[in-house]
């Protein structure tokens, strides 16, 4: 994830869902370049990521948050 904004961002969560909303993990994120750019590796194995939901929650120091989400479409398309 690449953010950027007025203030630096401190943190980011992921929270990663099935199509069902059911949470299958969630994370902190790790600053990899300048806090600009933020690195979450997945641990649990998936077979099917058609339809899941990435959510990201990036927060700063003057407690303002930005949020993003993403839904996976068909891989092979």
């Amino acid at each position: 994830m690449q953010v950027s904004g007025e203030f630096d961002v401190i943190g980011i969560i992921i929270t990663i869902m099935e199509k069902t909303g059911k949470i299958v993990e969630e994370g902190i994120c790790s600053p990899y370049i300048f806090n600009k750019v933020w690195v979450y590796t997945a641990k649990e194995d998936v077979n099917d990521i058609s339809g899941m939901t990435i959510k990201a929650f990036a927060f700063n120091l003057l407690g303002m948050v930005g949020r993003a989400e993403v839904v996976i479409a068909n891989p092979t398309d």
